[in-house]
């Protein structure tokens, strides 16, 4: 039997596609041997380059504003998929010529209170009522003996910090976080800074810290790349960012700090991930204290002298 080529719309942002694997697993699920196309963000979409049964990644060309809409939807119309799955409007996936198309509704409340399980509930007609599985990024053989390469000689426990966010508030002081790194320094034998170049001045005070085993990711890497440094790392603490989501989906434990946001909502989609919501939420307000409490809390349930994340080649 041939197997199912089915085309996956998905959103934007990082965190948006991260969460958008539960989706992807419960279709390889359904559909042993399924072949997929991707459509969304280039950036983002890189992350899912190791995907079972990926076959093509589609993207609008942003500078071409609506227009690119349009020739992005020529591009899909020249597959005739067996299914058709958007989450990114309740429109483009009926406009292909897919046999079948599950879309987000026109209107209506979301089907959960987490954006996980709004993604998996457009499956329902195919599926019934299913839970989320957690987010799941399977990273390719190439960038994970890489990154082991490179942080062979950083001790463990290894501890990824990513200080920078989309939005100032959202972001929890620098100076918080170096006096994490000070308070938990019995407990951490290294420490894995990481961001998008943007990020540099909010991780200036982390990489100040000489007298600790610090690696400087900021900047160096590409989202895959980032995706296998955490892959060999052991616990992860940051802001309400993509790399949060990141960590979680290579099966890292997380701690994530919330200022303004929606936790309930957009918090890392997995039963390893931990939140602390700034009171008031205003994170200027939240003491290193609670955090370095919390992190050393996910550290004492590490087994052995490594996580158990989810290896996939």
């Amino acid at each position: 039997m041939r197997p199912m080529h089915i085309l996956l719309i998905t959103l934007s942002n990082i965190g948006d596609v991260v969460l958008a694997t539960p989706v992807i697993e419960l279709l390889g699920q359904r559909f042993p041997g399924l072949r997929i196309d991707l459509a969304g963000d280039a950036r983002s979409l890189s992350l899912l380059a190791g995907t079972p049964g990926l076959v093509r990644c589609f993207s609008k060309d942003k500078a071409r504003m609506h227009r690119g809409v349009w020739h992005l939807l020529k591009d899909l119309r020249g597959e005739r998929y067996d299914l058709a799955v958007d989450l990114r409007s309740p429109l483009i996936g009926h406009l292909t010529r897919a046999r079948r198309a599950l879309c987000v509704p026109w209107r209506g409340r979301p089907a959960g209170r987490h954006a996980a399980e709004d993604h998996v509930a457009v499956l329902r007609p195919l599926l019934g009522a299913v839970v989320p599985p957690p987010v799941r990024l399977h990273v390719p053989a190439g960038e994970s003996a890489w990154a082991a390469e490179r942080l062979a000689a950083l001790p463990r426990p290894r501890v990824a910090i990513a200080p920078g966010a989309n939005w100032a508030p959202k972001m929890w002081p620098s100076g918080a976080y170096a006096a994490l790194m000070q308070e938990l320094a019995p407990a951490v034998g290294s420490w894995v800074i990481l961001g998008s170049p943007a990020d540099r001045a909010a991780a200036g005070p982390l990489l100040g810290q000489r007298d600790r085993a610090v690696l400087d990711a900021v900047g160096g890497t590409g989202l895959l790349q980032a995706a296998a440094l955490l892959q060999h790392c052991d616990a992860f603490v940051g802001n309400d960012s993509g790399l949060g989501h990141m960590a979680a989906a290579v099966g890292l434990p997380t701690l994530t700090v919330f200022g303004p946001g929606q936790p309930e909502r957009y918090r890392p989609w997995s039963p390893q991930a931990r939140v602390i919501v700034a009171a008031g939420r205003d994170l200027a307000a939240l003491a290193p204290g609670p955090v370095a409490g919390a992190l050393r809390d996910l550290l004492a349930g590490l087994t052995g002298s490594e996580h158990d994340p989810q290896r996939v080649a």
